[in-house]
């Protein structure tokens, strides 16, 4: 895969990834904030977030060792 298609893979799996944890969030309401589904909300976004840095810094690597 050539950097081109490396950025355009990165930029729609990314901009997936931010609707998916802005739904995610938007789910949490005070009012049943003691419930157990809300740790799990909590949780699916924290692994969402990790998934989306390693694949930045993967995504970073890749391009970076294209342009050396």
């Amino acid at each position: 895969m050539n950097s081109t298609e490396l950025m355009l893979k990165y930029k729609h799996d990314t901009l997936g990834q931010f609707r998916d944890l802005k739904d995610a969030i938007e789910s949490l309401d005070a009012a049943d904030f003691q419930g157990t589904d809300k740790i799990e909300v909590f949780e699916a976004v924290h692994e969402v977030l990790l998934k989306m840095v390693k694949t930045s810094g993967a995504t970073i690597e890749a391009v970076a060792g294209k342009r050396n």
